[in-house]
């Protein structure tokens, strides 16, 4: 609930009253006034009454959330400078973080960066410096004092098979034309080299063998442990595993290749 000012609310009130006065007066003296000056009088009192209404109160005429956000930041500056000048900046800083931007919010927080170079914390104070920055890029003193901006590491990016078409990998298998993805993995279609140029199915993990984080490497073990239990499985019905390792740093299967449909 907004508070009204003790000094508005005094004035509307005094100024009410003596509305009421004269409302009296009028009705009571009324049959002396002709009937065009008395609605010429209760049209004034009403104008009256609304601009001093608008005169006392007149963030009642604006946005109700754009006041209450504007109270907000108020209250966390006053609290923040509080806070400031009990030495407490981390917390000051916090708050200052909360408000809107604008000029005055980039002064205080040039104030606060230099209160923690005072104190001896060159590291804070950059950081509030680049905040400084995010909110007036062209700021001089922060951009004199931020930190130069890190690159940041490129994220790694899982190598896909090094195999093209009509290629030969690991020196034994002719790679002739891509046949389909499965997760992480693709299967070509390739001659073996070592069995007559036999036709079979290389599916190769897109994995780098030596560079590897720890989600990539349980890859690796689940598709080791793929080609492992299908090369001991023996049935009409299942693909033989030809075999399987690792060659140009990617891990991989040679199977039986089956023609079909799909």
């Amino acid at each position: 609930m907004t508070i009204i000012p003790s000094k508005p609310r005094l004035m509307f009130y005094l100024a009410t009253g003596l509305i009421i006065a004269v409302a009296g007066i009028i009705f009571k003296f009324g049959s002396v006034l002709s009937d065009s000056n008395l609605i010429f009088l209760i049209v004034a009192m009403t104008l009256s009454s609304i601009m001093l209404y608008k005169l006392c109160f007149p963030d009642s005429y604006s946005s109700p959330n754009i006041s209450k956000a504007d109270d907000v930041d108020q209250k966390n500056i006053r609290l923040a400078l509080n806070f400031q000048g009990q030495g407490k900046l981390d917390a000051a800083y916090a708050l200052f973080k909360q408000c809107k931007p604008s000029s005055k919010i980039i002064h205080l927080l040039s104030n606060l960066a230099q209160d923690y170079e005072i104190i001896n914390q060159p590291s804070q104070a950059k950081i509030v410096y680049s905040h400084i920055l995010t909110l007036e890029p062209d700021n001089a003193l922060a951009q004199s004092k931020a930190p130069e901006k890190v690159k940041k590491p490129k994220a790694k990016v899982i190598q896909k098979a090094p195999v093209t078409e009509s290629s030969l990998f690991n020196e034994r298998y002719e790679i002739i034309k891509n046949i389909g993805k499965g997760t992480g993995s693709t299967i070509f279609l390739a001659k073996d080299y070592h069995n007559d140029k036999q036709p079979i199915a290389l599916k190769i993990l897109e994995i780098n063998y030596d560079e590897k984080n720890a989600l990539e490497t349980e890859l690796l073990a689940r598709f080791m442990r793929e080609a492992e239990t299908a090369a001991s499985l023996k049935h009409k019905n299942i693909v033989s595993v030809i075999d399987s390792g690792h060659a140009n740093n990617v891990a991989y299967i040679a199977m039986e290749y089956i023609r079909g449909k799909s």
